[in-house]
């Protein structure tokens, strides 16, 4: 396989409609994140989540799928702010 380091980060934004899937006023800008991930090991990622903009006027929630990864398999999580 290739290196870690040869690895580029991909980089990603997700908007999200706070009443969907109801009919909303599709303006997409209820919660904007900036989303980007980077192989750091050969079993280690990076993510970082920025929040680029909250227009929900209710609260919201968020998630992040890793596919194939399993939860048993993760060993730590670290957050910073």
């Amino acid at each position: 396989g290739k290196a870690a380091a040869s690895f580029k980060p991909q980089a990603y934004t997700y908007l999200f409609e706070e009443n969907y899937p109801e009919p909303g006023d599709y303006d997409y800008n209820d919660l904007v994140l900036r989303i980007s991930q980077q192989r750091t090991g050969e079993k280690q990622i990076t993510i970082n989540v920025t929040i680029s903009a909250v227009g929900a006027s209710t609260m919201i929630a968020s998630c992040i799928r890793l596919v194939g990864y399993r939860f048993q398999d993760i060993d730590s999580v670290y957050t910073t702010t």
